[in-house]
């Protein structure tokens, strides 16, 4: 089977909790996306491009006594995309919409303007709103 030129956009945050993490959450679907489709690109816009911002490790959540052994972390699901080799953008004017620098994206993160989206989706077989 060829390999398929994907685009995914993701605009909400990523919210996921320890037994979420623990099977599938949305960026676990991207992941599988660009496994059997290939060639994934996801965009990063509106409040998801904080998944793409290294943020200081919280430790493991506890629920009741027992702390959870999988801590989600959405800038390691990003990172863990980047290495398996799909591209990930973070939209610049959604970055400066919350505050947030540049310099502390996950390495191999790029900036892009998501208003201009419409330019880049002829150049994709399948476009997925995840």
């Amino acid at each position: 089977m060829s390999r398929q030129s994907l685009l995914a956009v993701l605009e909400r945050p990523v919210q996921t909790g320890p037994v979420e993490t623990s099977y599938a959450d949305v960026l676990y679907v991207a992941r599988e996306l660009h496994r059997q489709f290939g060639a994934l690109e996801l965009i990063l816009r509106g409040a998801a491009v904080t998944a793409g911002v290294e943020a200081a490790d919280p430790g493991p959540p506890a629920l009741g006594p027992q702390l959870q052994a999988v801590v989600p972390s959405p800038a390691s699901g990003v990172a863990d995309l980047i290495a398996d080799g799909a591209a990930v953008w973070a939209d610049e004017a959604s970055l400066a919409r919350l505050g947030l620098a540049t310099g502390r994206l996950v390495n191999g993160v790029r900036t892009c303007d998501a208003g201009r989206l419409a330019d880049v989706l002829p150049g994709h077989e399948r476009v997925w709103f995840l």
